[in-house]
């Protein structure tokens, strides 16, 4: 798309957008909250599972058997980080970097993903608060709740947690006018990015590249009001995404870098209850539970919906629908909104649940039974 017609389209968008925002108080009307994954790229397609040629962070695999619609059984293979609950108390720690993302607009604005690194610290995604799960971090009350009958009976002491984060200098993309835009919002009177999905794709993995992590832990990008648009803006917001690159190790090993996008975004932008940490909780636990973008699972259908959706394990799209997706975690004096998830049990088919309390999502309430089968 050639810069006149993006600016084009920008003016009909921001138009819409504040017709829209002047009929209502609960948002800018720039679009639904959505998140994406990408698929893991240049694995070796004869390594499809972690072994000791690949190097990632700590990862366990499991099994479960379902049987398909045919009549036969059939086995789903699933990694997730840390160690196997099945396997006794152990207590895992992932080495975490937090990259910020500073973006620089045509029209001399910047969008700092450092202005929100502080807040993302304190937050229940690295600070124990008193989850449902025990005393600890939000990823790891979600992992413990999905396996908690286990956890409970057999390995009290499971955990997964991520360490103090390194925080690295801050990243500045200058984003090409053809490529993104940064407005006022019409509700929330504050500045927004939109960005081309597959040019911001482009320099995740080519900054990914630079920085050169550990592929042992874990790399979050972080942005602050930037949102993504697939071809045109009307076609808007992807708030975060997870996926992993791999690349040649020593010898004959690959290294696995698996990382998080995800932006910290003001509250009122979007008309559901989304704001500071919600897209980033969604996106951590989905990592937790699908580091490599490869869990298969039978395919489910998103709750209000009769169509397929996904195939994979993703725990927090299975309920992003939902109009009331985050709950508040109040934490010294803070007040947090990360996003509810699905727990292991819903797309294993579990029954009954082998969840906290029975549970197929984490706040209990939104998925009360196994995922349809589609």
């Amino acid at each position: 798309m050639s810069r006149n017609q993006l600016l084009a389209l920008v003016l009909l968008f921001l138009t819409a957008a504040s017709s829209l925002g002047e009929s209502s108080s609960t948002g800018d009307g720039i679009g639904q909250p959505i998140y994406t994954v990408q698929p893991i790229q240049g694995l070796r397609r004869t390594l499809p599972f972690v072994t000791s040629s690949i190097v990632t962070p700590p990862i366990w695999t499991g099994q479960f058997t379902y049987k398909m619609p045919s009549g036969g059984l059939r086995a789903f293979r699933y990694q997730m980080v840390g160690t196997n609950p099945w396997a006794g108390s152990a207590s895992t720690i992932v080495p975490v970097d937090i990259i910020p993302i500073a973006l620089i607009f045509s029209n001399g604005a910047s969008l700092d993903g450092a202005s929100r690194v502080a807040s993302t610290i304190a937050s229940p995604i690295f600070q124990p608060f008193a989850s449902e799960a025990g005393f600890t971090q939000f990823g790891d009350a979600v992992l413990r709740a999905s396996f908690y009958d286990v956890v409970e009976k057999a390995s009290p002491d499971w955990h997964v947690t991520l360490s103090h984060p390194a925080v690295l200098p801050t990243l500045n993309i200058t984003v090409p006018p053809e490529f993104g835009f940064e407005f006022t919002g019409s509700v929330s009177g504050v500045p927004i990015g939109l960005v081309n999905m597959d040019w911001f794709s482009k320099q995740l993995r080519n900054l990914l590249t630079m920085v050169n992590p550990d592929p042992r832990g874990l790399s979050i990008f972080l942005t602050y009001n930037a949102f993504l648009f697939s071809g045109t803006p009307d076609k808007c917001c992807v708030i975060g995404l997870h996926s992993a690159v791999a690349s040649p190790g020593p010898g004959n090993t690959q290294n696995v870098n698996t990382f998080v996008w995800a932006s910290h975004n003001d509250a009122q932008i979007f008309s559901v209850p989304l704001e500071d940490i919600t897209a980033l909780s969604h996106e951590v636990a989905e990592w937790y539970s699908d580091p490599l973008v490869n869990n298969v699972v039978p395919a489910w259908v998103q709750p209000g919906s009769s169509a397929c959706f996904s195939n994979l394990l993703e725990v927090g799209d299975a309920i992003e629908s939902f109009p009331n997706l985050s709950f508040r975690v109040l934490l010294n004096g803070s007040e947090y909104h990360p996003q509810d998830v699905a727990l292991f049990s819903w797309f294993a088919r579990q029954l009954p649940s082998i969840g906290l309390k029975g549970r197929y999502s984490y706040r209990g309430g939104k998925l009360l039974s196994v995922a349809p089968h589609c």
